[in-house]
C-alpha cells in the first residue's frame, strides 16, 4: 500500500509535466532522468513491496514498528512532501495529502 501510495504522487506530479507512463519501467526511467532526488525514497519503497509480496530480493523483515518508522514515517512522508513542494513552487497548489496512517 505504502508503495502504491507512492507511484501516485509520482505520477500527480508526471501529470503536471504531461508525462502519461504506462508501465513500472517507464515511470522509473522518467523518474530517475527527471526527478533524482525522489529515486532512492521511491527505490526503497518499491523493493521493499516487492519483498513482502513475491520475497522478491531477499525476504521481509522489518517489524511493523520498522514498516510505520522508517517506511510510512520517513521514505513515504519524505517523498510526499518532496513532491507536494514542487507542486506549490509551480504555483500549482493541491490538496493536502496525507500517506495513509498505520
Amino acid at each position: 500500500m505504502l508503495f502504491y501510495c507512492a507511484v501516485h504522487m509520482v505520477e500527480r506530479l508526471f501529470a503536471f509535466d504531461q508525462i502519461h507512463n504506462t508501465d513500472h519501467g517507464k515511470r522509473e526511467f522518467e523518474l530517475k532522468s527527471r526527478y533524482q532526488s525522489l529515486w532512492p525514497e521511491y527505490r526503497v519503497l518499491k523493493s521493499e513491496s516487492l519483498k513482502t509480496r513475491y520475497l522478491d530480493g531477499g525476504v521481509f523483515v522489518l517489524s511493523a514498528r520498522n514498516v510505520k518508522e522508517k517506511l510510512h514515517g520517513k521514505r513515504l512522508v519524505n517523498l510526499v512532501a518532496d513532491i507536494e513542494s514542487r507542486l506549490a513552487a509551480r504555483g500549482m497548489i493541491p490538496p493536502a495529502i496525507v500517506p495513509p496512517t498505520m
